[in-house]
Formats: C-alpha cells, sequence, structure tokens
C-alpha cells in the first residue's frame, strides 16, 4: 500500500510542478500566452493589440487574464489543476512519510 501512495504522490507532484514551470515560463518567455485550456472571447479589432498581458484576476477558480491588452478575455483553470495536483501531491507524500 505504501508504494501506491508514493507512487501517487510522486506522479501527482511531477505532474503539478510541470505544469506549475509551464506557466510560469510561458507568462515570463511568450508576449502574448495563450495557456492551456483557457476559453477566450474573440473580439473582432482593428489594427494591433494595445498591450501585452494582463492579468485580472480569479474566479470560480480560474485564472482571468488578456493576452493582449484587454481587448480579448480568457479564463483557464490550469493554474488550479496545477496546484491541486502539487496539494494532493505533498500531502500524500507527508502521509506516507509519516507512516513510516
Amino acid at each position: 500500500m505504501s508504494r501506491i501512495v508514493t507512487s501517487v504522490s510522486t506522479i501527482c507532484l511531477f505532474i503539478g510542478g510541470t505544469l506549475a514551470l509551464a506557466i510560469v515560463l510561458a507568462l515570463v518567455l511568450l508576449p502574448q500566452p495563450t495557456l492551456p485550456l483557457s476559453s477566450c472571447t474573440d473580439v473582432g479589432y482593428v489594427g494591433g493589440p494595445p498591450g501585452g498581458f494582463e492579468y485580472e484576476g480569479y474566479s470560480w477558480l480560474w485564472l482571468e487574464y488578456s493576452p493582449d491588452g484587454g481587448v480579448n478575455r480568457c479564463g483557464t483553470p490550469i493554474v488550479s489543476i496545477a496546484a491541486g495536483l502539487l496539494v494532493v501531491g505533498g500531502v500524500l507524500f507527508g502521509i506516507d512519510r509519516r507512516t513510516q
């Protein structure tokens, strides 16, 4: 049983950490990032976008942002998924270490 818990916690920590790293790198390195699992509005805008990435906040565990300076609005649960996997993996890892 302990091996299963260790395996599940390791997998959750690895996937959550990888997602968190990918999100940070996308936000830092890409000029207009569109995060995975995003749903965005598509406003017909004439001309170039007025600015870059704008963080707008959280609503029901969805990160809300604008990839193009406020023209379009996007939301994604990917940040909450990464945080949830890190929490679940950390808790399982702690439980496994405590019972040994």
